[in-house]
């Protein structure tokens, strides 16, 4: 894993010069890179991986959210 200040830039360094291949960029602060069989992580420090602030209004009493549960050993989904 390498931690980099700027993913998007690592990422154009990597695939221009270096011939990496892009495999995922999920998120802003974090990518996979390939080059054979290395795989190459690049994440951003810890203080650019903050949530986004909660809104509240999607936590108040009616509204509906997906929970996790299990049943029999399995794992599925149900709205609450």
């Amino acid at each position: 894993m390498a931690i980099v200040n700027d993913v998007d830039a690592a990422i154009t360094f990597y695939t221009k010069h270096l011939d990496f291949k892009l495999e995922m960029h999920p998120a802003p602060p974090f990518a996979m890179l390939s080059k054979g069989d290395l795989r190459l992580v690049l994440s951003a420090p810890q203080s650019l991986w903050r949530r986004r602030p909660v809104d509240a209004r999607r936590h108040q009493a009616g509204a509906r959210r997906l929970e996790p549960v299990r049943n029999r050993g399995h794992r599925s989904c149900r709205y609450s």
